[in-house]
């Protein structure tokens, strides 16, 4: 089988000048070149000789820059995450929260989000899984276990997550009653 790179034998056109003959000759021995480097390169670029050049502080400043650049609803989202527990909680359920509640903290936590609206936040939380709920005089919703939804953030956001409380995966309760 013939290399694409290195054919068998080397026919140029007729019209060539022995100049055009040699630039090609060192544009392919230097094309042959880069294949070989591009097959010896590792696919991570994390990875230098084998081994990992990522340490702990690379990937703080990471999440951090990650941070940064978050849109306002995910960070909503991660400070619910980090808390354990959602605003509001319905039905003494403490994996439902009302509309309202979550609207009013968005807007507290996030002042930048104030003129956001019930169909933008319905928006955003059908977008990550929460399901909506009724009861004859209120509406809200119900978010995944907190296991899962750290999970599904965590792929979200390419890596391990840093929680608070990494060892709780229900929701809590809100001892405070709402009204």
């Amino acid at each position: 089988m013939n290399n694409l790179l290195e054919p068998a034998t080397t026919q140029y056109p007729e019209n060539w000048s022995d100049q055009q003959k040699t630039r090609y000759e060192q544009f392919m021995r230097a094309e042959k070149l880069r294949a070989e480097q591009a097959q010896k390169t590792p696919n991570n670029p994390h990875e230098k000789n084998g081994q990992s050049t990522n340490t702990p502080a690379k990937a703080k400043l990471f999440r951090r820059r990650k941070e940064h650049v978050m849109p306002y609803e995910e960070r909503w989202l991660e400070a619910l995450l980090q808390d354990g527990k959602l605003p509001g909680q319905a039905d003494e359920q403490p994996d439902r929260a009302t509309t309202e509640k979550l609207l009013r903290d968005l807007q507290r936590r996030i002042p930048k989000m104030k003129y956001t609206t019930k169909m933008a936040l319905a928006t955003f939380l059908r977008d990550i899984g929460c399901t909506p709920w009724r009861k004859t005089w209120e509406r809200g919703w119900q978010f995944p276990p907190l296991a899962e939804a750290r999970a599904s953030f965590e792929r979200l956001h390419g890596g391990a997550w840093p929680w608070r409380e990494p060892a709780r995966t229900e929701w809590r309760r809100d001892p405070r009653p709402a009204y």
